[in-house]
């Protein structure tokens, strides 16, 4: 048997070399058989009973017998004969005697390897259909991932028409901004052609760096006066403060003061401050009111102009100056589309400074017209500061004022010299923000003045403090609160230096005086 056979892969080729072979031994046997018998009868004929006695070939009958008898030699020759056939059929015998052993052998050897390639083919069909089942597996779990992803697909095309429909919406309000825009353009050009020859005869003289600290002194004064007429007495009448008003107090101050906690802010606090805690906060909290909302923005008072046209809001001409500033890094910035068309102004930050400064003046300066008031009214100016006032009293600062138990008259009172304040600060700004100056209040907050030096111009201490003018003990310390904020100016007349900032007015700051 070829051992090349049994080491080869197993499969249907195999099936049919099994039964080929089989077929093989089976023909192989029937031949040995047949030879086996043709021997026999050729040596020991067998007789006919149709035909008679066998012929001289065969086997002796009787007659020979006796003719062997009567002839020994010839009864000696065939017993020769015979002999010599028997061990003939003898060695014939062995031989195939040897090759049915032989023959055996090799069927055993053949059932031992059909049984060998059958259990490798069992093994094969088992590892195959353990390969099957995992398939089937794999199936199920892609179907599975295939039916998940088609639901996250469905759900990213439902945000995605969210997002088309929220477009659309800010399409619209861009549409209706644009055409706002427009309108205030044409506004706007109505009142510079009302007051262009105007502009051109009158003269504009900026106001000199010491007259505008000189009016910061002034506003200053009557900010403390105010706060000491009007605050709570002492610290004793806060102490029925709740914690709801307290938390009010701070959030309102919250970039202006150290402690975001009122009692842990007052327990901070020297005895000379803490005894006049009500009026100082008083101060800090009109402060940051008047310079966040007239200081910090040149078209504060326009909502309130008397014009025949729809008022235009203070925030949208400040949103559309700072845009402008903004614009310094790419010189250039996108101002509206109109018939399918962008239209791009070219745009320095010296620019946007003088249209501002411009834009101011023009509303500032009575036109050559019979009634000969400017835009910028003395009663704009009031309504603006009557309805600051009201914000301002309606606000946090309740719970720190006498007036909240006091008549009514006393209330009024209250009222106007708070109306005359923010009058006298709105003036104040509008003639700066007329000026090509930048002005900055936001500068001295806590996020970005945190230690107290007395030779840093953007800060000084509180008067309560008592120090010189070189003292120099609490340098190093931490400022607790900002009583007023700093007004620094960047620039000058010509449009230049708005890199180069010069103090107007520092802030006040109160400083920690423990070790």
């Amino acid at each position: 048997m070829n051992t090349s056979m049994r080491e080869g892969a197993s499969g249907p080729a195999d099936i049919d070399m099994v039964s080929s072979s089989h077929n093989f031994k089976n023909e192989s046997s029937d031949e040995f058989e047949l030879e086996a018998v043709s021997l026999l009868s050729t040596n020991y004929p067998v007789e006919d009973p149709t035909t008679g006695p066998a012929s001289s070939s065969g086997l002796p009958n009787d007659s020979g017998a006796v003719d062997a008898i009567s002839k020994p030699e010839d009864h000696q020759q065939a017993n020769s004969d015979e002999t010599h056939t028997i061990e003939s059929l003898r060695s014939r015998v062995r031989v195939l005697e040897t090759r049915l052993r032989n023959q055996q052998l090799e069927s055993h050897q053949e059932i031992d390897y059909r049984q060998e390639l059958l259990s490798k083919l069992s093994d094969e069909v088992n590892f195959h259909k353990w390969r099957a089942s995992g398939l089937r597996d794999n199936l199920y779990a892609a179907e599975h991932s295939l039916t998940h992803l088609a639901d996250e697909i469905e759900g990213h095309k439902g945000y995605i028409k969210q997002l088309e429909q929220k477009i659309k919406f800010l399409t619209h309000d861009l549409r209706i901004t644009r055409c706002g825009y427009e309108e205030l353009q044409n506004n706007l050009r109505v009142a510079q052609e009302g007051t262009l020859l105007s502009v051109k005869r009158a003269s504009w003289v900026p106001k000199d760096d010491g007259a505008v600290r000189n009016e910061f002194s002034k506003l200053e004064e009557k900010l403390k006066a105010w706060a000491k007429k009007n605050a709570v007495p002492d610290i004793n009448a806060l102490r029925p403060l709740s914690n709801e008003e307290k938390v009010e107090i701070t959030d309102y101050l919250e970039k202006y003061i150290f402690q975001l906690n009122f009692d842990a802010l007052l327990n901070k606090m020297s005895p000379p401050l803490m005894k006049r805690f009500p009026v100082l906060i008083t101060h800090s909290m009109l402060a940051k009111y008047i310079f966040e909302e007239i200081f910090d923005n040149p078209f504060f008072a326009l909502q309130h102009l008397d014009t025949n046209s729809k008022a235009v809001r203070g925030n949208a001409m400040f949103g559309l100056y700072k845009t402008m500033i903004n614009g310094q890094q790419q010189h250039a910035y996108h101002i509206f589309e109109m018939q399918g068309k962008t239209n791009l102004v070219i745009v320095l930050p010296s620019d946007a400074h003088i249209w501002r400064s411009q834009m101011l003046r023009l509303l500032s300066t009575a036109p050559d017209s019979p009634s000969g008031v400017p835009l910028l009214s003395a009663q704009v100016f009031e309504k603006f500061s009557t309805k600051m006032a009201k914000n301002f009293l309606a606000g946090p600062i309740r719970p720190l004022l006498k007036a909240n138990e006091a008549p009514e008259q006393q209330r009024n009172c209250l009222l106007q010299d708070l109306c005359h304040i923010f009058y006298t600060a709105a003036k104040l700004s509008t003639s700066l923000w007329c000026q090509r100056t930048n002005i900055d209040c936001r500068r001295t907050t806590l996020r970005k003045m945190k230690l107290f030096y007395h030779k840093n111009p953007l800060s000084t201490a509180h008067r309560l403090h008592h120090l010189d003018e070189d003292d120099d003990k609490f340098d190093g310390k931490a400022i607790l609160a900002i009583i007023q904020p700093a007004v620094v100016a960047y620039g000058n007349e010509d449009a230049e230096n708005y890199g180069k900032g010069k103090v107007w007015s520092p802030a006040i700051v109160l400083v920690d005086e423990g070790n």
